[in-house]
């Protein structure tokens, strides 16, 4: 079981991520418009970060330390031709 100060680091950890994505999008949005965002695309901004950050934060909530059972791995030992992948 996770102490609690870990499980806190952990929730940190993973708000901090929520934060960066949204942020990053946005200033990838300012550059993409030459840092005039037209009011339509803001409103399309708001209805699509619920979006983003479930698709980005997925993959994400599985590789924090803890947020997996104890012996698994998120790679798998090899394909049939010998190419470590990672497991989904």
């Amino acid at each position: 079981m996770i102490a609690r100060s870990e499980k806190k680091k952990q929730n940190e950890a993973v708000l901090r991520d929520f934060l960066l994505v949204a942020v990053s999008w946005y200033l990838a949005n300012l550059l993409r418009f030459n840092f005039d965002i037209p009011p339509d695309s803001v409103a399309v901004m708001t209805r699509l970060i619920p979006l983003l950050l479930g698709t980005e934060m997925v993959p994400i909530l599985g590789g924090y330390p803890g947020s997996r059972p104890a012996g698994s791995s998120l790679v798998r030992p090899s394909t049939p031709g010998g190419v470590p992948c990672r497991s989904l």
